[in-house]
Formats: C-alpha cells, sequence, structure tokens
C-alpha cells in the first residue's frame, strides 16, 4: 500500500492516466480501479478511486472580461491570461473554504475533503495551499495531519496517500530517496526506481529538496 501511495499520491494528473491506460495492457484486462477497488477499503480505497477520476467539481465561476471588438491577438492573449489566473485564485478560493469548513467543528467530512482534493492536480493544490495559509494560517499538510489520525507502528494509508497529493513532487521523491538509504542496507529497488523513472529536470528537483 506504501507503493500506492508513493506513485499514485506522488505523481501528476497527465502520469497516473498513462499508467491507468498500460495496466490493462499489462495485466489481462483487469483495470487499474479494479484491481485497486479489491485491495483496498475505507477512505484510503475512496480517495485513491477518487484521484483516478480527472473531473473537476462543477462550481460557479466569476464573470469573464468580454472580447473587445476587433482585437489583435495580442490583447486577445493577455486578456485570456488574466482571465485564467482569475479563475484559478477563484478555484483556489472555492476549495480553502471547502477545505476548512470538512475540518472545522467535531469531527472530519472525509467525504468532502477526499472530493475536493483529489480532483486538483498538483499545480491547483499549490494554489489551494497559498489560499488557505492566506485565510487560516495554516498549510494543508499540517490541516490534514490535525484531522487524521496517526498511530504508532502503524501506517495510516490515508493519511499520506493525502499528504502525498498535496506535496510538491520533488520533496516526495527526496524523502524516499532518504528512506532507502537510511538504517541498515539499501533499499535497492526503490533506488533504481526513481532513478530510472524520473527526467532530468525532476531528479534535480529531489536532490536540491534533499
Amino acid at each position: 500500500k506504501s507503493i500506492i501511495v508513493r506513485i499514485l499520491g506522488g505523481n501528476s494528473k497527465n502520469v497516473v492516466e498513462k499508467i491507468q491506460r498500460r495496466y490493462p495492457e499489462m495485466y489481462e484486462g483487469v483495470t487499474l480501479t479494479e484491481a485497486l477497488y479489491d485491495e483496498l477499503s475505507g477512505d484510503f480505497r475512496r480517495a485513491v478511486l477518487s484521484f483516478l477520476y480527472t473531473s473537476n467539481a462543477e462550481m460557479q465561476c466569476p464573470d469573464l472580461t468580454p472580447a473587445m471588438p476587433n482585437e489583435s491577438p495580442a490583447t486577445e492573449a493577455t486578456r485570456l491570461a488574466v482571465d485564467l489566473t482569475r479563475l484559478q485564485d477563484y478555484v483556489a478560493h472555492i476549495d480553502a473554504r471547502n477545505i476548512h469548513q470538512a475540518c472545522v467543528g467535531w469531527g472530519t467530512d472525509d467525504k468532502a475533503l477526499i472530493g475536493t482534493l483529489t480532483r486538483r492536480t498538483k499545480e491547483q493544490l499549490a494554489k489551494l495551499n497559498a489560499a488557505y495559509v492566506h485565510r487560516y494560517s495554516i498549510t494543508l499538510i499540517s490541516q490534514i495531519k490535525d484531522e487524521t489520525i496517526k498511530l504508532p507502528f502503524i501506517s495510516n494509508h490515508y493519511r499520506e496517500f493525502l499528504i502525498n497529493i498535496v506535496s510538491d513532487r520533488g520533496k516526495i521523491d527526496a524523502i524516499a530517496l532518504r528512506q532507502a538509504i537510511e538504517g541498515f542496507g539499501t533499499d535497492d529497488s526503490l533506488l533504481i526506481e526513481i532513478c530510472t523513472t524520473r527526467t532530468n529536470a525532476e531528479l534535480k528537483a529531489a536532490k536540491a529538496m534533499y
């Protein structure tokens, strides 16, 4: 299950979509969703399966800037760039409010937490984290840790999966590399996985985080 946390939670939506397409080709037509449904349970299964769906939740968006008569391509590009930033900021604002509402009071609305975090890209989650810190003075990772249980000597894969979703890819790889080499012996398979499946830019990011 820790491999599921690292590979699915640590990768971008684009990479996960490629894994989904390749999986049935390698395993006799069984889809990744079917395989994970049989293996997982509880909130961890709910979060992973939700993450595999790429559709974003519907929400009202702000009014866009109307096109001007005889607008030049350069002016249009500038207008659209401004609108895109406004939309991204608006989505982050709504998501931050929904996450906060899911976490305040007695207990946690895990369904709402999963529904928001698993339907966003890492770029969108970075904006969400910035909006969350601005509004509530706490990072998403800290909020997730506060809302999920960590018991000694027992892995909470649901908790770890949500943390990986909102974490920077370079940081995730740096932690994995540290885990592979610390203690007695070396986890060669993990080292090989990271060193052979990452781009040069991704390896540099992991090195910088390390």
